[in-house]
């Protein structure tokens, strides 16, 4: 296979990651609403501290929400460096997963809209060439603070 192949197959297994990227982020808003709906909590201004308290590491964490992350069943957080891990932004506001950017010999999928320092471009052995953006060690979107104040800026006041 010639570079301009190689080329091609990198950018399309990038736009693949994007889509997928995309597709993943939209899954996980239905089932944290349907959870959310099962506890009896409508997704409003109002309701604002109930779901910031619902959705703790602490109180969302069990078997029967493990469809909306499979660490659930080991009682595992995915972030075990916050000590206040809040679970509703799994996939963070600020991150662009339609970003695909080709950069010198690398393409670049995802990228967080506020420059956070705590994330890097992952590259994998498969594809060593495209980067990926990981937000492993960015506290910013886990935190009560943080999502009080994207759900005032996002949810309807009242039904």
């Amino acid at each position: 296979m010639n570079s301009k192949d190689i080329r091609q197959k990198e950018l399309e297994y990038a736009q693949s990651l994007s889509a997928s990227m995309l597709a993943w982020e939209e899954s996980q808003k239905r089932k944290l609403a349907e959870i959310l709906k099962r506890k009896g909590i409508i997704l409003t201004k109002d309701n604002i501290p109930t779901i910031v308290h619902a959705t703790t590491f602490e109180q969302i964490c069990s078997p029967e929400n493990s469809t909306y992350c499979p660490l659930y069943l080991k009682q595992e957080r995915c972030h075990p460096q916050l000590l206040e891990l809040n679970c509703f932004l799994c996939n963070c506001p600020n991150y662009d997963a339609k970003y695909i950017e080709e950069q010198e010999e690398n393409t670049l999928v995802g990228k967080c809209t506020i420059q956070s320092k705590g994330g890097h471009y992952h590259f994998s052995s498969l594809y060593p060439r495209v980067g990926v953006w990981s937000c492993e060690q960015c506290p910013t979107h886990h935190s009560k603070t943080f999502l009080a104040e994207y759900l005032k800026k996002t949810l309807p006041k009242s039904i």
